[in-house]
């Protein structure tokens, strides 16, 4: 049975109550910083995914990040070297929900014995229904639309503190089961991300809770910041691309005049590109409908560039929500 929304962000986020394992360490534990003897070689589908073991795992983890940072999930293409790469992991991370279509046949491949974990699995999902979520259906942050079997669940959780918390908590527990003698390390460690995640949730917040009502609903490149939009009460109204992967051909004229039409209907606030896709589409909506036009969104990359704002998921978080709330503000 699925948790519901709003009794995942009562547990975690206002109450002062964690998971029963976590419960369990002291908060005020010291725990050291030595790597296992034998540090456990991990993939991971999703670049952003690097950054989040890692800061579980510290040194005790080696991390392959199976899309080298830059790569887009929904169209990767594996080479000889990530078959070679994951031939050699334990543990397997991925979202799971048909966004790693490629990763079946590259496991098979590779012939790895490594352990799969879907870190979706026991998490709500919001289901995509095929259409796009405008903003009366989002008058209830945290109510979900009934699923039916027609419809696809949205795959990108991660851009919901409260979900990425609990996928914090599976990675904790699945490397300690693989190395017990680290268990306590990995504990404390997701303990301290929980909070770090925590006070990102926080300055997000009060980035985004005082822009109006009339000030929240948006444009993005592809459907990817539903779960997003729950947490924040925000109303992502339609995408440029109209669906929620970017393995697509570019929309048709058609789509564009009617995006249009909707973002004078729907009195849409800004519309946004997303880093490291096209931007051209965007600009020409923006000039056309006659709203601002905001800096790219951070979906599952972080920048390329070191000097660049976004490094870690802690950076995605705020910096999204420092972005739509200077553009939805104006």
């Amino acid at each position: 049975m699925p948790r519901h929304t709003t009794v995942i962000k009562r547990f975690l986020f206002r109450q002062p109550c964690f998971p029963l394992w976590l419960g369990l360490v002291p908060l005020l534990t010291a725990w050291g910083e030595a790597p296992t003897p034998n540090p456990i070689r991990v993939a991971v589908s999703l670049p952003l995914l690097k950054d989040v073991v890692e800061n579980v795992g510290g040194p005790s983890v080696e991390v392959i990040d199976l899309l080298s940072g830059q790569g887009d999930v929904h169209v990767f293409e594996p080479t000889p070297a990530d078959v070679r790469n994951l031939a050699k992991a334990e543990l397997i991370y991925e979202i799971g929900l048909n966004l790693e279509p490629w990763l079946d046949s590259l496991v098979a491949a590779s012939q790895t014995r490594a352990r799969r974990i879907r870190l979706s699995d026991g998490i709500d999902r919001i289901p995509t229904g095929g259409h796009h979520h405008h903003h009366h259906d989002l008058e209830e942050p945290g109510d979900e639309p009934e699923s039916t079997d027609l419809e696809i669940p949205d795959p990108h959780i991660w851009l919901d503190p409260i979900r990425m918390t609990y996928m914090v908590v599976a990675i904790g527990e699945t490397l300690a089961e693989q190395r017990p003698e680290a268990a306590n390390l990995f504990e404390d460690r997701a303990l301290d991300y929980i909070a770090e995640i925590r006070k990102a949730n926080r300055t997000a917040r009060a980035y985004l809770d005082p822009l109006p009502e009339d000030r929240r609903s948006f444009i993005t490149y592809h459907d990817n910041f539903r779960y997003f939009s729950e947490h924040f009460e925000l109303y992502p109204v339609a995408s440029i691309l109209g669906t929620i992967s970017t393995d697509h051909f570019d929309p048709s004229a058609e789509h564009i005049r009617d995006l249009i039409h909707l973002i004078g209907e729907e009195g849409v606030a800004g519309i946004f590109p997303e880093y490291g896709e096209p931007n051209d589409l965007a600009i020409i909506v923006a000039r056309e409908a006659g709203i601002p036009l905001g800096p790219p969104l951070y979906g599952s990359r972080f920048d390329a560039d070191p000097e660049g704002p976004v490094q870690t998921y802690l950076d995605l978080l705020i910096y999204n929500a420092r972005i739509l709330a200077e553009t939805l503000g104006k």
